[in-house]
């Protein structure tokens, strides 16, 4: 990838010309070294400290966790001990909806939760459908690492794996967990790991 010097945007490496501002893109020294994160798998610049997208540091010494040996980041056992050292990729928390809309909860969600009401509902929704949702509908906020969900006072409820939410009793959510919203929408709370990847 090549970073263009004035819109410090990246572009393909075979690129000549910056794709978002137009400018002259700088000769093949200046090409960048893309690196994935470790924990959500966001491709991008190796000068980030941290990930865009998670927060994860990037450049940090990778330790093995069993034997505390440095090691490489392509590397799939430890030398020492040969415990394996492929982290888990990790998909975005998201609740998926009916017609494959998703809605993306982020890692570094503010200590007050976030709130999801009306208008974070998919665009395709029927408007007569939408207005049941209250504006402010249900929280979502972290507990030690735990996603819990919280209704906050919706006028026609929030549903749980089966379970009526009363205002302000909080839930966790499981990989999987079933989201009842206003008794019409359907959405599947998500945080699955990608296949294929091995865990450390």
């Amino acid at each position: 990838m090549i970073r263009c010097e004035k819109c410090s945007k990246l572009n393909d490496s075979d690129a000549k010309y910056c794709k978002y501002c137009g400018a002259e893109l700088p000769k093949d020294e200046n090409k960048e070294e893309l690196i994935r994160c470790p924990y959500c798998g966001l491709l991008q610049s190796s000068s980030n400290f941290y990930c865009l997208s998670c927060g994860t540091a990037l450049n940090e010494e990778i330790l093995c966790k069993f034997c505390g040996y440095p090691l490489e980041k392509e590397w799939e056992y430890c030398p020492v001990c040969g415990a394996k050292t492929k982290r888990k990729i990790r998909e975005i928390p998201h609740l998926l909806f009916e017609g494959g809309y998703k809605l993306e909860i982020p890692r570094n969600i503010p200590e007050e939760g976030i709130l999801i009401g009306r208008y974070r509902m998919p665009p395709s929704l029927e408007n007569d459908i939408r207005l049941m949702v209250s504006r402010e509908h249900f929280k979502i906020y972290l507990s030690d690492d735990d996603y819990m969900l919280v209704d906050v006072g919706s006028t026609n409820g929030t549903i749980v794996d089966g379970i009526k939410l009363e205002k302000g009793s909080p839930v966790k959510l499981q990989n999987g967990s079933q989201i009842l919203i206003a008794g019409r929408i359907m959405a599947i709370f998500k945080e699955d790991d990608v296949d294929g990847q091995k865990s450390i």
